[in-house]
């Protein structure tokens, strides 16, 4: 950090670093270290402010999408509660008037630039342009930049295929081998090559489309439940009150409103039936043939 910092001191250029896990510590030492290392710069931290239910649904899907972890749907609501009364981490992770308190305790007030996502999709303004234009001051003339490309946006993500996908990284990572294969830190496990998520992700959700539902959709549709978080909605509107009342003024296309909106139409969440799946479906013998077939994807899994 501080040999690039330096480089571009000495060069004059600006710095856009993008990177969510610096003011979601158990401390503020990682802030205190950005503070030191950008004491010449003029610092703007962006706070894109996400509606905590969702915030909530997204941490779910993260457990569950990527790496055969695996949080049920019957016990998240008292999961999620647990580790909010157990964990300083996990509530410092959800909590953004804790978040925003240690910004504008070490940067100041004036650095924090915060961008309401919900209040955002509800006034029509384009995330990744607010970001650039209204706070880095740059590409105000490039509209159609951000309005007719991809850029700065997140691609529509099957979670439901991506939490399947994640059982059967689990069932790879399981695989008895007759050729152990030892990489100095122990035996390596059957594994997509891939470090990328989504190159993995896909084929699995493109080879069950084309081979599985092909065969017979009805009978090997992935069977889904819906999740009834509402319990959680007055712990919810309790942390946009305290943001709002505390940084209200300093929200870009803020719309309270739409915020509490977006925590009740997220409330209720359509996820993969876990028990279902593996009660209805022959998950072992679609796993075997996936595999089957994986292995004569080149590059495609290591270790198999």
């Amino acid at each position: 950090m501080s040999d690039m910092t330096e480089k571009n001191r000495k060069s004059g250029h600006d710095l856009f670093i993008s990177f969510e896990g610096w003011a979601v510590t158990r401390d503020t030492r990682p802030l205190e270290m950005l503070k030191k290392i950008f004491n010449d710069y003029d610092v703007r931290i962006i706070h894109i402010y996400r509606d905590p239910m969702s915030h909530l649904l997204s941490h779910y899907n993260q457990q569950n999408k990527g790496y055969g972890r695996r949080i049920t749907t019957k016990s998240l609501t008292s999961e999620i509660l647990g580790r909010y009364t157990s964990s300083t981490a996990f509530r410092v992770y959800f909590t953004d008037s804790i978040t925003l308190k240690r910004i504008v305790d070490i940067f100041g007030r004036n650095a924090l630039h915060i961008v309401d996502l919900a209040g955002s999709a509800t006034t029509g303004h384009d995330i990744t342009y607010t970001v650039y234009c209204e706070v880095m001051g740059v590409l105000c003339d490039q509209r159609d930049l951000f309005l007719k490309t991809d850029v700065g946006k997140n691609p529509r993500e099957d979670v439901v295929m991506m939490h399947v996908n994640s059982i059967f990284i689990g069932y790879l990572s399981n695989i008895k081998r007759s050729d152990v294969v030892h990489d100095g830190r122990g035996v390596s496990r059957c594994q997509y090559c891939s470090d990328l998520y989504h190159t993995a992700s896909n084929w699995f959700e493109r080879w069950y489309d084309r081979k599985i539902l092909a065969r017979d959709k009805m009978r090997y549709k992935i069977p889904t439940t819906q999740v009834n978080l509402s319990m959680l909605i007055p712990y919810m509107d309790g942390l946009v009150n305290e943001v709002w009342d505390n940084y209200g003024d300093i929200i870009l296309h803020g719309d309270k409103a739409a915020v509490h909106a977006s925590i009740r139409s997220n409330s209720m969440t359509e996820t993969l039936d876990f028990d279902e799946f593996i009660h209805s479906l022959p998950w072992l013998s679609i796993f075997e043939e996936a595999l089957e077939d994986a292995r004569k994807v080149p590059g495609l899994l290591c270790n198999c």
